[in-house]
């Protein structure tokens, strides 16, 4: 009891510290993972509130507290929900990863309406509007980049912060361990036929010229939130493909913090759509193995 009584401490301490400390908040999902056997579910969940509770009289104004919920909970959120599919659910990794980082995007959601409520605007076109009135940019750029936001600013959002819980999940796969499989991962055939028709849907609005104001943002939002669940396929299949080859760890490694730089996530992507089409693991099976770096 004493050395769970420590561990406790010790898990309260490490999620406070990284809440606290800026850039190192990206790597919030590790204490889950790395505690989510030593402590029950329940306890992962209401241990989570404490780091919130302890950061919020430090926030100078309800728009920083919002910001402040916004990247915690994008990060615990889906980190806690996995958790919960790997330990009490046989859902395959692909049905892991969709419904943990769907629920990344309803967070989002949930927390803008609420803003709306409390503060009276939505605190995303706050935080944006903060930025564009302390930037150097001209006014043709600045024009380009509000509208870039105000149509797609719930999906860019949603989209870095996926990255960010499912770098945590990936590249510290041992830790973690809800993605061991993850070399397995395949989009359901529903999300294909889904694609297809968002497609067709997007191209008929695009004809009746009612690609605009809120219909534009729900286009946008849902197009980065496919384009995800697909980078995560290619991503399946590249790390599938370096296990094949024999790539040695550190190569790996490298390879894996690359891979989130643009333009190979579009890249993954395209792969992860063509995979339906082409098996491509079935060919890089024909691979032979064998230590190459």
């Amino acid at each position: 009891m004493k050395q769970e009584f420590k561990d406790y401490l010790l898990f309260v301490f490490v999620l406070t510290i990284l809440n606290f400390s800026g850039p190192l908040a990206v790597f919030l999902p590790l204490p889950f993972f790395i505690f989510k056997d030593k402590f029950s579910f329940k306890t992962l969940v209401l241990t989570s509130f404490i780091p919130l509770l302890i950061i919020s009289p430090f926030l100078p104004d309800r728009l920083s507290l919002f910001a402040s919920f916004l990247h915690y909970g994008c990060l615990v959120i889906p980190t806690l929900t996995i958790i919960y599919l790997f330990k009490y659910t046989a859902l395959s990794p692909f049905y892991r990863v969709f419904i943990s980082s769907l629920s990344i995007l309803v967070f989002i959601l949930i927390l803008s309406f609420i803003s709306t409520l409390v503060i009276g605007n939505d605190f995303f076109l706050a935080i944006f509007e903060q930025f564009f009135k302390t930037s150097n940019l001209d006014k043709g750029d600045l024009k380009y980049l509000q509208d870039v936001f105000y149509y797609a600013g719930y999906g860019l959002v949603f989209f870095s912060e996926a990255m960010f819980f499912l770098f945590n999940t990936v590249f510290f796969s041992k830790v973690s361990g809800v993605l061991r499989d993850f070399e397995n991962y395949k989009a359901d055939i529903f999300l294909v036929v889904f694609t297809v028709f968002f497609i067709f849907s997007v191209n008929i609005l695009w004809i009746l010229n009612l690609l605009s104001g809120i219909i534009l943002q729900v286009v946008a939002t849902i197009s980065l939130f496919i384009f995800f669940v697909f980078f995560v396929q290619g991503l399946s299949i590249y790390l599938f493909f370096l296990n094949k080859v024999g790539f040695s760890g550190f190569a790996k490694t490298v390879s894996l913090v690359l891979i989130f730089i643009y333009p190979l996530p579009a890249i993954l992507a395209l792969l992860g759509i063509l995979d339906f089409w082409i098996d491509f693991r079935l060919k890089i099976n024909k691979i032979g193995g064998g230590k190459l770096v």
